[in-house]
């Protein structure tokens, strides 16, 4: 696992834990791999500011709560307090650009969709999507 995947993910399980802990390990691996593929595509400016918030998170969220770096050796309950603490401080305004990308990523999963009542069972994407993919029906009349 590279760094970069080590520290997008510690940042994602504690961004979107639940009262019964962290999204399922494939939800998670497929959101880095997204965020990743994201950024190759986006350019240099937004890998600059993606990854330098992440390196913010890992690296200055830990001792505020009097831990260790980097951000993945707490425990998610740690993470959520340290990142929560690191939003509340001076250095906390790179954590936004991280967290947009990583909820606009998150919830574009089909379970994610499902779980927030988006999609019904079976359905990949909202309706209205879905109908705005099927062709437009022709007039069948001549002009």
């Amino acid at each position: 696992m590279s760094l970069f995947d080590r520290d997008a993910r510690a940042f994602a399980e504690a961004l979107f834990a639940g009262p019964e802990g962290p999204p399922p390990d494939e939800r998670l691996r497929w959101l880095v791999a997204d965020l990743a593929d994201f950024l190759e595509q986006s350019g240099p400016r937004a890998w600059a500011v993606i990854t330098g918030g992440l390196e913010v998170a890992t690296w200055l969220a830990p001792p505020l709560i009097g831990k260790l770096p980097p951000l993945s050796r707490l425990s998610v309950e740690e993470r959520c307090r340290a990142l929560d603490k690191l939003e509340h401080s001076p250095a906390g305004l790179p954590l936004l650009a991280v967290k947009a990308i990583l909820c606009i990523l998150y919830y574009e999963h089909p379970d994610s969709l499902a779980e927030i009542g988006v999609t019904k069972p079976g359905e990949s994407a909202p309706g209205c999507l879905v109908e705005l993919r099927r062709p437009a029906a022709s007039s069948g009349g001549a002009a």
